[in-house]
Parts: structure tokens; C-alpha cells; sequence
């Protein structure tokens, strides 16, 4: 009986941990697909104000 308690308790951990993983990941990714967005936006930006500046 002990044992299953045992079992149970780690695997409790383990889905915390798991879960606890996918989430710091999850943020992670978003941050980084948020970063490129900004980045590339700046860029896309810059590439229209210059287009403008040469048009002029």
C-alpha cells in the first residue's frame, strides 16, 4: 500500500514538472516567435520609409 502511495506521489511530481516544462517552453517559443515578429516588422518598416525616402 505504501508502495502506490509512493507511485502516486512521484507521478503527481512528475505531471507538475511536465507540466511546469511545457508552459516555461511554451513561453519561450511565443517570446522568440514575438521577437522575430518585432524584428522583422522593423525591418519591413524600415524597408517602406526607405522606399519613401528614395521615392522622394
Amino acid at each position: 500500500m505504501k508502495c502506490t502511495i509512493r507511485k502516486v506521489y512521484l507521478f503527481r511530481i512528475y505531471i507538475i514538472l511536465s507540466l511546469e516544462f511545457v508552459s516555461y517552453l511554451g513561453l519561450r517559443i511565443s517570446y522568440f516567435s514575438f521577437h522575430v515578429c518585432l524584428v522583422s516588422g522593423y525591418a519591413s518598416l524600415g524597408i517602406c520609409l526607405l522606399s519613401l525616402f528614395w521615392g522622394i
